[in-house]
């Protein structure tokens, strides 16, 4: 009997069926301009099991394999490679040919002869700095990738500088020094509290380490960087090792516990930390931070609970479909003081939200993220992107047509010196109705006339997370 995955769970249903399609295809099909300007590579990276799960119950749509797809511009033409990100456990399951993990994140139901590997899927973020493209999921060290050919070049802990045994899936990228930001939640192993914090510099260098403990052990997803401070929110999406043992889910959605805002000096160490305690909230990604005076400004897509009903142990009573969306949020944070307040920027459920990233990190205006708009039919995911402006807090969207649904948005500046949000906004859409995906081309100049280019796959590919743009020139291969 062949490979088979059952379309009955919600993890597999319609767009979501693994597609485990390794491909190489030249000269996709483009229909309207591609600009002439545009020459360089979007890589996105998402989870796509290569192999039927072997265990029962609810299975994470975020639980699977990484797989790494790449468009490349050149010219007025684009290529496509897609190829799974070779982990161990990738490897040990391909030779196998058949899924030998247990349960998301539970190393205690793993098969015999693969306990104590790497588990770590490598399946969220796909990033690059100082010549290197990663490939990252926050539950074990990143993956090195080879930028042309997708060759996975293996783990990457900064020639052995990095001895946490994780990485965030959300490092920050500081336009001004070249440095990258970055920390390992449950940094000891699975569900412990510690958390380790790093910077490297332009040349992949580690300059920086800190090692300190949360109140408790929780999901750390995102963080917080500006000129002046480190931001660690922990969420009380709690962990717990006995819980595991038993086969329960990682994680559990305990408000009571409260959020606590962890707050350091960039140019500080970890005895500066500082723990804010406020109520219970939730987000996964942050927009953009920055200092504005004595404050923080931190815009994150917030919801009340932890949104996914998998991570509540009694979703019944702790868990509503409301609560768990998000919506573009500023949060305002004294540093000094821990003191916090919001303001809801949007009444639209959004999510994935990206900037120009020439101004992470500082004062900003143009930000691009997934919304659902309610006056339009409802899709698997978004069915809308859009512009919000900072400034006068209007938002343009623009809508994908019935069945359609969108990933998360990339913004690539006209040019290097171009003013911000000047260049074009690209985003990978999915087809419900003929199960095939594309990926557009906005002009940002007239962001609400939607797409002038569509690049048109001639096959779907499993929705992803998160991606990013390297220009042509930086497309050098490390060795």
């Amino acid at each position: 009997m062949g490979t088979t995955f059952d379309r009955g769970e919600q993890a597999f249903a319609g767009i979501n069926y693994p597609s485990r399609a390794e491909a190489v295809v030249h000269d996709l099909v483009v229909e309207g301009q591609l600009p002439a300007d545009l020459n360089g590579a979007y890589y996105r990276l998402g989870p796509d099991p290569a192999h039927p799960p072997t265990y029962q119950g609810v299975l994470p749509i975020m639980d699977g394999d990484g797989m790494m797809v790449m468009f490349h511009f050149r010219e007025g033409q684009v290529d496509f490679r897609s190829r799974y990100v070779q982990t161990e456990r990738y490897q040990l399951e391909h030779t196998a040919n058949r899924a030998l993990y247990g349960p998301y994140r539970n190393p205690f139901f793993d098969d015999p002869s693969v306990q104590g590997t790497d588990r770590g899927e490598a399946n969220t973020t796909a990033r690059m700095h100082a010549g290197i493209l990663w490939a990252l999921k926050e539950d074990a060290l990143g993956i090195s990738i080879e930028p042309l050919t997708l060759r996975t070049l293996g783990v990457h802990d900064f020639d052995g500088h990095v001895t946490s045994k994780t990485m965030t899936a959300h490092p920050k990228l500081d336009p001004r020094t070249g440095e990258m930001i970055f920390y390992g939640a449950a940094a000891k192993g699975e569900t412990t509290p510690d958390i380790a914090f790093y910077i490297a510099d332009r040349d992949g260098k580690i300059t920086t380490q800190e090692w300190f403990q949360a109140p408790y052990a929780s999901m750390v997803h995102d963080f917080a960087v500006t000129e002046k401070w480190i931001i660690f929110p922990v969420m009380p999406c709690v962990s717990n090792l006995e819980r595991l043992r038993q086969g329960g889910s990682i994680y559990d959605w305990e408000p009571e516990r409260g959020m606590y805002l962890g707050i350091m000096p960039r140019d500080g160490s970890a005895a500066d930390v500082r723990w804010a305690h406020s109520d219970a909230r939730w987000f996964y990604h942050v927009m953009n931070a920055y200092d504005d005076g004595d404050v923080i400004r931190l815009d994150v897509a917030e919801a009340a609970i932890q949104p996914f009903p998998w991570f509540h142990v009694d979703p019944a009573k702790t868990w509503n479909q409301r609560d768990a969306e998000g919506h573009l949020t500023r949060w305002t944070i004294n540093p000094r003081t821990g003191s916090l307040s919001t303001q809801q920027l949007l009444d639209y459920s959004s999510e994935f939200p990206r900037l120009d990233e020439r101004f992470e990190l500082g004062t900003y205006r143009h930000g691009y993220l997934l919304v659902n708009d309610p006056a339009k039919p409802e899709v698997t995911g978004y069915n809308s992107v859009g512009h919000y402006d900072h400034h006068t807090g209007a938002l343009t969207k623009v809508w994908a047509g019935e069945h359609i649904s969108f990933e998360e948005p990339q913004f690539v500046p006209r040019s290097a010196d171009a003013p911000e949000g000047d260049g074009y906004l690209l985003a990978i859409r999915h087809h419900a109705d003929t199960m095939l995906s594309d990926l557009i081309v906005i002009d940002t100049a007239d962001f609400a006339a939607g797409p002038i280019a569509v690049v048109a796959l001639p096959f779907r590919l499993r929705p992803g997370t998160h991606g990013t743009w390297v220009d042509e020139g930086d497309l050098v291969p490390k060795t």
